[in-house]
């Protein structure tokens, strides 16, 4: 998935542009011929691998901005509390009712957002998203602290996954008693 690699691979790819300079600068400056060639031919080389790498870091950070565009569009204004995540279950956008019930500041992952909400809270919820990569959605309806809530998760593209928190804030049901 080059999505979540553009991160790691954007220093790599710098770092390969770098030694096309250095190969290119030493080229420049040999005195003989067939190592001004073969300098050259190894900065053009890595050149065009650095040309390549970075390129498809611009690509997945322009389709990341899509996705985030066309969720916000989607989910923005829904009164239920929606997040999208990432890998590791980072949070990648909440809409304005998540930030609402959540308090939502700064970077922060799912299982921390829903700690004080649920019990075991991570090995919960990367259970519904190793089977919502799996199957392509899933829901549970938990207890929590203030009473039930229902978690859906949807897989929203490679290593994505929509989340909708219904009954966070709501009261507790009456008992039937």
């Amino acid at each position: 998935d080059l999505r979540g690699a553009a991160t790691h691979l954007r220093p790599r790819g710098i770092a390969i542009l770098g030694a096309a300079l250095i190969f290119a600068s030493a080229g420049f400056l040999s005195p003989g011929a067939l190592a001004k060639l073969a300098f050259g031919l190894i900065s053009l080389v890595l050149g065009a691998a650095a040309a390549w790498t970075l390129y498809r870091c611009w690509r997945a950070d322009r389709d990341n901005r899509g996705t985030l565009r066309a969720v916000a569009a989607l989910v923005g204004h829904d009164p239920v509390p929606m997040v999208l995540t990432g890998d590791d279950l980072a949070l990648l956008y909440a809409n304005d009712a998540a930030r609402e019930a959540f308090g939502i500041g700064g970077e922060v992952s799912l299982p921390a957002l829903l700690e004080g909400e649920i019990a075991n809270a991570p090995a919960v919820l990367h259970d519904m998203d190793a089977t919502a990569q799996a199957r392509g959605a899933t829901r549970r309806v938990l207890s929590g602290g203030d009473g039930r809530l229902m978690l859906s998760v949807h897989r929203a593209g490679a290593g994505l996954c929509l989340w909708r928190v219904d009954g966070h804030g709501d009261p507790p049901a009456a008992s039937a008693d």
